[in-house]
Formats: C-alpha cells, sequence, structure tokens
C-alpha cells in the first residue's frame, strides 16, 4: 500500500495519547490529513491496543474489540535502541581505511547528460553528509571524524595509520579496533544492525552512499521516537503539530528505505 509505512506511523503515535475522546478526535483529523478511510485507521489503532493489552498481560489471547475499555488499552510504549553508535562506527571505519582513495562519483548534468567526477572517499563522505548537517553523537567518532575533516581542508594527505600511532591513547585504541577488525559480519547484521556488509573496496562509492544513507534513516527512526514520546505530555494543539510533523519524518523514512533496501512494515 503507497501510505502504509505513514499509516503504520502515525497509529503507533495516536496510540501513545491515553484518552480515548482525544483519540478518536485524532483519528478523525488524521483520516483528513492523509486522506484515507477514517474505520481503516480505526481498526489498524484496535490492532495496537489489543497489541499493548497482550503484552501487558503477558499473555497470547486476543481481548475482544469492544471490551477494550481505555484504562486497559492505555499503551505501554517501550522505547526500542535508537542510537546511531553502529552506523556511525562504520562510516568511520570506512573513512580510515579507504578515506584517500580516490572514487568516481556519476552525477546528471543539468541537460541530462551523465557524467563522472573523481574525488576521494572522505571527499564525498565529507558533503554527503554535511547535505543534512551531520556530526557523529559518539564522542569519540565525532572527535577522530571532524580531526580527519579539519586536517583534510587544510590540505594534509591523511590515512588511517595517522590515527594508529596518535597521542591519545583512546584515539589509538579506537584506530587500531576499526582498521583491524577480523570478523566477517554475517547478512542479518544488515537487518538487525543496518550495517553495510558489501566489499566496499570493489564498490566504494555505492558503499559510502549507502552507509550514509542508512546512518540518516537510522537518525529519522530516532526522530519519530521522539515525537511520539512528546505526544505523551503535548495539548491538543501540540498533539496535531506532532502528528503532522510524524507524518514528514515517515515519508523522509520511506524515501531512505527504498534506497537501502529496507522493508517497512505498514
Amino acid at each position: 500500500m503507497k501510505k502504509a509505512a505513514a499509516i503504520h506511523e502515525i497509529v503507533e503515535s495516536v496510540a501513545l495519547v491515553p484518552d480515548l475522546v482525544l483519540r478518536s478526535l485524532y483519528i478523525q483529523q488524521c483520516s483528513r490529513l492523509l486522506q484515507i478511510n477514517e474505520q481503516a485507521l480505526i481498526s489498524e489503532m484496535n490492532k495496537v491496543l489489543r497489541r499493548q493489552y497482550r503484552k501487558k498481560l503477558g499473555g497470547d489471547q486476543a481481548l475482544p474489540e469492544e471490551h477494550l475499555a481505555p484504562e486497559i488499552a492505555q499503551p505501554q510504549p517501550t522505547l526500542e535502541e535508537v542510537g546511531t553508535a553502529p552506523q556511525e562506527r562504520d562510516l568511520l571505519r570506512m573513512l580510515l581505511s579507504y578515506g584517500h582513495q580516490r572514487i568516481k562519483v556519476p552525477f546528471e548534468e543539468e541537460d541530462g547528460t551523465k557524467v563522472e567526477e573523481e574525488t576521494s572517499v572522505a571527499e564525498l563522505m565529507f558533503e554527503l553528509l554535511a547535505l543534512d548537517d551531520i556530526l557523529f553523537d559518539e564522542p569519540i567518532f565525532r572527535e577522530m571524524y571532524l580531526d580527519y575533516r579539519h586536517s583534510t581542508n587544510l590540505g594534509q594527505a591523511v590515512e588511517g595509520t595517522r590515527y594508529v600511532t596518535h597521542e591519545q591513547e583512546h584515539w589509538r585504541s579506537t584506530a587500531i579496533d576499526l582498521l583491524t577488525e577480523r570478523h566477517v559480519l554475517s547478512p542479518n547484521w544488515k537487518d538487525r544492525h543496518k550495517i553495510h556488509v558489501k566489499r566496499e573496496s570493489e564498490v566504494l562509492y555505492d558503499a559510502l552512499e549507502e552507509a550514509v544513507d542508512i546512518l540518516k534513516e537510522r537518525r529519522v527512526d530516532r526522530m519519530i521516537k521522539e515525537r511520539q514520546e512528546e505526544l505523551r505530555s503535548a495539548d491538543e494543539l501540540g498533539v496535531m503539530a506532532l502528528l503532522q510533523e510524524i507524518m514528514h519524518l515517515s515519508e523522509v523514512k520511506k524515501r531512505l528505505a527504498k534506497k537501502t533496501g529496507r522493508v517497512i512494515v505498514g
């Protein structure tokens, strides 16, 4: 379904509102905004509430919809891990391993002509992250990334080995850890942690673009969860503003998921 991802996020969000009357009002308003049949949203809402009820009881029995009292149906949300450390680590590993390597980046001219431009892995990474003003959250990863970027901008040739002999011990240990990873990641790591597992040395442009998109997707996930938490204490006007923001973020998430190949359950 075209709007399945947006419907899923909205219903999960409205389910966080404890008041039954307000939930009904928000479902009506979301129905108009999304141009989706109100009964379809109500049905999805009841699925969420029943799931939350079963989780609360620790049982498998589904409670009949007509018996789902508001005081019982209040969802008990559990925040999933929304940190981006695994994705940041993956990008820093790529930077230290391949940052100095030259690659050709395809792009399209205004007249539709397709051309290639040569750049380095590091320069392309800086550009892709700067497009959305992204810096790493993990302090050690951010410090090393900014140092690499600053040195490159000064015209210095930087390689990963620079950090292996760095004066700061935690920089040295991090660099050694990243540059000497011996374990081969299984394919399910991409689904579980959104970590890129292709042979990057052979397809560096595709590998880097995908790794950045996965980081962005994970950050959008986190923003959606943060807005959903804000719903719990927002007033009526605030709820509608948050719901509209969640709808926008859900569309961004859907576009990123399409690029990374991740399946979103609607």
